[in-house]
């Protein structure tokens, strides 16, 4: 099993060399490393210009964002696996023997997902690596968006890896989001391709952001997921249940953060379908608080 191992670069000069290292420290040594540098303007390349390894491949580009860097990098890649780290996010050193040990549990599966922890900067990674369980077991996603809704560790951009006949299949990444990028591209993968899963972690995901983020001037909800939805409105599937959940969370989000046009946007985009939404809100809190009751 070889891989191809992209990690998407805009202004992380003060992480990028630990989560380059945690790349070559790996037991498994069968990949090659593409960075792809989303137009930085801190210095980046200079981190990268530290390491001699002839697996490191680099590849600089205008500012695009996040999608547009993992995609160059998944065509550029050379190797039928893609995994994905994003620059401030390390690996432990057994991530990608995990990887392989879970392809090798579960043949049929073309997505593959080890589970994430996370960490700040000023405490570091150490203690959590040293305490962690590196007891393995495996099993297939049945249902995503059900996982979702319970809000299940399922799958992340640092976790996963994709076989490179998926994207002939699905296409990339959207370009034109920057917020639910990711999910969404997770959503179209789980139409067509079996996921298998392992509990067992092997990446961390720094909660702070120590330098900028390419997408934070971006105020539009017309970039984010949520406007694309096109829920069964009447066939309350999973899906849809997780869907009414975003759309939601984001009336919520834009009304608490005080920004009226893209809570007007969001309005019309779904017109009339909000009662349904807000209908469904009050069954399940409806049913949560009946829950709690039988339980008392």
């Amino acid at each position: 099993m070889n891989l191809s191992i992209i990690i998407p670069l805009y202004n992380k000069r003060n992480s990028l060399r630990s989560c380059i290292q945690s790349v070559l420290n790996q037991t498994y040594e069968k990949f090659e490393l593409i960075i792809v540098d989303d137009g930085s303007t801190d210095g980046s390349e200079e981190i990268v210009q530290e390491f001699s390894d002839s697996r490191i491949r680099f590849e600089r580009k205008k500012n695009g964002g996040v999608s547009s860097a993992r995609n160059r990098g998944v065509k550029l890649a050379r190797n039928q696996w893609i995994a994905f780290l994003d620059a401030d996010d390390i690996w432990a050193e057994w991530h990608l023997e995990t990887i392989v040990r879970l392809s090798q549990s579960e043949p049929l599966a073309l997505v593959l997902s080890t589970s994430i922890d996370t960490f700040v900067s000023s405490q570091g990674v150490e203690s959590k690596l040293n305490s962690v369980s590196k007891e393995f077991n495996h099993y297939l996603i049945k249902d995503l968006h059900k996982d979702w809704l319970e809000k299940k560790q399922v799958i992340c951009s640092s976790s996963a890896v994709v076989h490179i006949s998926c994207f002939a299949r699905i296409g990339y990444f959207r370009e034109d989001l920057i917020k639910g990028e990711d999910t969404d591209f997770w959503a179209r993968l789980f139409e067509y391709f079996t996921f298998a899963k392992t509990d067992m972690i092997t990446a961390f995901y720094r909660t702070e952001s120590i330098e900028g983020n390419a997408s934070r001037s971006v105020n539009s909800v017309k970039k984010y997921e949520v406007y694309y939805f096109k829920p069964q409105w009447f066939i309350w599937s999973s899906k849809t249940l997780y869907q009414f959940h975003v759309i939601y969370r984001y009336l919520k989000h834009f009304i608490y953060y005080k920004q009226p046009k893209n809570l007007l946007l969001l309005c019309l985009r779904y017109n009339f379908g909000l009662f349904v939404v807000l209908f469904q809100r009050f069954v399940r809190i409806f049913q949560d608080h009946t829950t709690k009751d039988s339980h008392a």
